[in-house]
C-alpha cells in the first residue's frame, strides 16, 4: 500500500494484478506493452494520471468502501504535489511503487509450480 499525503488528507493507493488489468484494458494495450510503459524513461502525463486513479480504485474496492474521488481529482492532486516532475516527490515514488510491486507479482508467479491437470 502507498500513502499519498496531500495537506489535508491522505489517499490510499494499491498495486496489484488488478491494477495492471485495469490499466491494460484502460489504454487498450497488451501486458508486454504494460511492461514497455514502466520501462520507459519519459512520464506520459495521462499514463500516470491513470496509474494513481487506478491504484486509488484498487485500494478503495479492496476495502469494499466507496468511491467518493474522479480522475479530475488526481490533476488536483498532482497540482497540490508541485506536479508530477519533482523526481523526489510523491509521485516519482508512486511509480516505483508500481514498479516494484509489479516485479514481486510476476516474480510470485513465475516460481509457482506448475500445477498438474488431471485427465
Amino acid at each position: 500500500m502507498f500513502e499519498l499525503k496531500l495537506k489535508d488528507k491522505t489517499i490510499p493507493l494499491k498495486w496489484g494484478t488488478w491494477s495492471m488489468h485495469e490499466f491494460t484494458k484502460e489504454k487498450n494495450i497488451t501486458i508486454q506493452d504494460f511492461f514497455q510503459v514502466l520501462s520507459n524513461s519519459t512520464i506520459d502525463l495521462g499514463n500516470m494520471v491513470s496509474f494513481i486513479y487506478i491504484g486509488y480504485k484498487h485500494s478503495v474496492l479492496s476495502s469494499n468502501g466507496q468511491l467518493e474521488y474522479t480522475e479530475f481529482n488526481v490533476y488536483e492532486w498532482l497540482d497540490e504535489m508541485g506536479g508530477m516532475l519533482d523526481v523526489e516527490g510523491q509521485v516519482m515514488n508512486y511509480l516505483k511503487y508500481v514498479v516494484s510491486t509489479t516485479t514481486l507479482i510476476v516474480s510470485k508467479k513465475e516460481k509457482e509450480p506448475e500445477k498438474k491437470r488431471l485427465e
